[in-house]
């Protein structure tokens, strides 16, 4: 097929890629990040990048000195493009959503399998190497395949992208029924949120459940951050001992939008598992999504984490899908 490319131009734009993503919308993508509420907070309009790939010190020079929030969302915006056949009608969207390095991407079903796909690849690779240039170090691009995609697997292989080893999994649990009041156990306290002087004792507590993992702060300093669905345990001495971060999302189904729930990130410090802290944080969680209106709640875990699967089985979340990572390693000129 015989689509054109071109870069993102603003709210036109972002109206026509919701609509795109819809007509792709199966039940296995539906939660795909970014969700419809992500795209809208990554395309809200405030600065023009136009700058060509090749004239990197201009749209990088433009970035120096704004928040964090609004550098990420100019850099998600420089890192899209759009696909339009010869009517002008759009076929395909891509991005890199920024931080990070994974490439997204939606193709209309009608276009499927004519090469645009190996098209975004390209594109994709490209705007990587900006990425990998800037910061002077080889870095992977990723994109997520869901066991299902046969065709998108064939061609990431065809262009260099490898599989990770381990599969992850996508759970979900339906909130049509009201989730059960349940409290922390004798000693502990639930807290809602963290301010930036509680940061260090936020991060200490990712790093004793995550093996020495530090956690990227950038959500908690955004406007975007819901604190009244960030738990805490707080034990006795006022250490934090467990944490359940969740988030309202919007999502787009053939149906139209609807609100969702993400549990984003849970875990309890190691020597306080199996007393039920991370049971309670998880049921409080899921009552307050849906009280928030949500009507399903999601959430990823790897395959081969089992004492995971089966807290969230627990509680009722039962398997959705089954998606793997692929990469491929982009070396700097």
């Amino acid at each position: 097929m015989n689509a054109t490319q071109r870069p993102y131009r603003g709210d036109v734009d972002l109206s026509a890629i919701l609509a795109l993503k819809q007509l792709c919308i199966t039940p296995q993508n539906v939660y795909d990040r970014p969700t419809t509420s992500d795209l809208r907070q990554l395309f809200t309009p405030f600065i023009e990048l136009t700058a060509g790939v090749n004239e990197n010190s201009s749209w990088q020079e433009a970035l120096q000195g704004m928040p964090s929030e609004d550098r990420y969302r100019a850099l998600t915006q420089r890192f899209t493009a759009l696909w339009e056949d010869a009517n002008s009608r759009l076929v395909a969207f891509a991005l890199i959503a920024q931080p990070g390095c994974s490439l997204t991407f939606q193709v209309h079903p009608q276009a499927q399998g004519q090469g645009v796909e190996a098209g975004i690849l390209a594109w994709g690779l490209v705007q990587a190497q900006l990425i990998v240039q800037t910061r002077g170090t080889p870095r992977d691009l990723w994109c997520r395949c869901h066991e299902g995609e046969q065709k998108r697997r064939g061609v990431l292989e065809a262009a260099g992208f490898l599989p990770l080893f381990e599969r992850d999994l996508r759970l979900v649990h339906e909130l049509a029924q009201p989730v059960s009041p349940v409290s922390l156990p004798a000693g502990f306290a639930l807290k809602k949120g963290v301010k930036q002087r509680e940061f260090d004792a936020y991060q200490g507590l990712h790093q004793a459940v995550f093996d020495g993992t530090s956690m990227a702060m950038d959500y908690h300093e955004s406007g975007a951050y819901q604190p009244e669905l960030d738990l805490i345990a707080v034990g006795p001495t006022g250490q934090f001992e467990a944490f359940c971060l969740c988030k309202i999302k919007q999502v787009t189904d053939s149906q139209g939008e609807r609100l969702v729930g993400e549990v984003g990130v849970i875990g309890t410090r190691p020597e306080l598992q199996r007393q039920g802290l991370g049971q309670a944080l998880l049921l409080t969680g899921l009552r307050l999504l849906q009280a928030r209106g949500a009507t399903s709640a999601y959430l990823e875990t790897s395959e081969s984490h089992l004492s995971a699967q089966r807290l969230f089985a627990s509680v009722g979340f039962t398997h959705l899908s089954s998606w793997q990572w692929y990469a491929k390693t982009v070396e700097p000129f």
